[in-house]
């Protein structure tokens, strides 16, 4: 893994665990998706977090860093709304 890659992912300070592909089919047979890809651990289930498609979209690991900062916005964002929802249901 590229230091400056390394290092990012360890600044977000999230579980992150990286499994080839063969790795990946292994314990997960029924997600069948392109590579390479990132998924969402939500309690036992998997949900794609950026698509392959996404990733081989950028063009340098600077893009790549954006991209994923982006994602991990956006899911925060959705993550505070449902629990703004959720708190006007009481």
């Amino acid at each position: 893994m590229k230091s400056d890659w390394k290092e990012f992912v360890e600044s977000r300070d999230l579980p992150v665990r990286f499994l080839h592909k063969d790795e990946f089919a292994e314990q997960y047979p029924d997600k069948m998706e392109e590579f390479p890809c990132a998924f969402l651990k939500k309690g036992d289930e998997l949900e794609l977090f950026i698509s392959a498609g996404e990733i081989n979209h950028t063009e340098d690991m600077e893009e790549l860093k954006t991209l994923v900062s982006r994602k991990i916005q956006e899911l925060n964002l959705q993550e505070l709304n449902l629990k703004d929802l959720n708190a006007g249901e009481k």
